[in-house]
């Protein structure tokens, strides 16, 4: 996703809005919409970590079939949902 939700005084990453499912959260949160640079370095990162502890385990990465829901960005979400998709399959590429 890089429509993620980062917590103000930490600086972790939420992929779910605030208050899903009856949590707290939402004057602690900030809404973030991820860069390729940022989606780059995690994929990397998540490589890096995998062939440190089996070098040889093949990976497939993928940009998931399921459509954007709903967006919390102000945008129309088919808008949100293409272009957070076309930076993934991106970063992918």
């Amino acid at each position: 996703m890089t429509e993620v939700f980062i917590n103000k005084a930490s600086g972790k990453v939420a992929a779910q809005k605030p208050l899903y499912r009856g949590g707290g959260g939402m004057q602690e949160t900030t809404l973030h919409i991820s860069s390729f640079q940022e989606n780059y370095a995690n994929v990397m990162a998540t490589v890096d970590m995998v062939r440190q502890h089996k070098s040889d385990a093949p990976i497939i990465l993928t940009v998931s079939p399921v459509a954007l829901a709903w967006t919390f960005q102000g945008a129309d979400v088919v808008t949100a949902n293409t272009e957070g998709r076309s930076v993934l399959r991106a970063v992918l590429g």
